[in-house]
């Protein structure tokens, strides 16, 4: 269920490059609208907007055949939260797209949750662009403090932008980068 909310970002560069990350619609506590987030390094800049689609479904469904995936645009007059890589590393913004279309895909609600070493942590992504993916085995979280949860887990460039979920399915983190960044 919660992976309904969690899409594929995909920035046309140039003529036949992309670059991908991953994101997921989510409402926030005490706000009645359903907003999008990533990562600030997936996508940065309101140039990019109209380059940009955001891609819900792109998975394989329980028996392996692909589903019909739907393509949002970002709404270009809508919010546009940013925060750079070195504070918080996000992009929040809404989707062109009536509330009524969106909620069919879901959202994962954000509040304040805790995490602490030694907890257990799942990852929904779309490394490299790819089908979504889901990390369930041997996530654990070695680091917290105030503004970064650092885990073991495994993901890829594209990973970028996927929520971290405890093992209730909260939202937990944001991911940014593997390597031990």
């Amino acid at each position: 269920i919660r992976s309904k909310a969690v899409a594929k970002v995909e920035i046309k560069i140039g003529t036949q490059g992309y670059n991908v990350g991953t994101g997921f619609l989510c409402k926030i506590e005490d706000f009645e609208d359903l907003f999008f987030l990533t990562n600030y390094h997936v996508i940065n800049d309101k140039r990019w907007i109209s380059n940009t689609k955001i891609i819900f479904n792109y998975e394989m469904d329980i028996n392996g055949d692909s589903k019909s995936s739907k393509s949002f645009k970002i709404d270009e007059h809508g919010p546009w939260y940013t925060s750079p890589v070195a504070e918080n590393d996000v992009c929040i913004f809404k989707l062109d797209a009536p509330k009524e279309e969106l909620i069919d895909f879901q959202y994962l609600p954000l509040k304040k949750t805790e995490v602490s070493i030694n907890d257990f942590v799942n990852i929904i992504q779309h490394p490299k662009g790819e089908m979504k993916q889901i990390s369930l085995y041997h996530n654990i979280v070695t680091n917290t403090n105030d503004r970064v949860v650092q885990y073991l887990t495994d993901t890829l460039k594209g990973s970028s932008g996927s929520p971290v979920f405890n093992s209730d399915w909260d939202v937990v983190a944001l991911h940014h980068s593997g390597g031990g960044s």
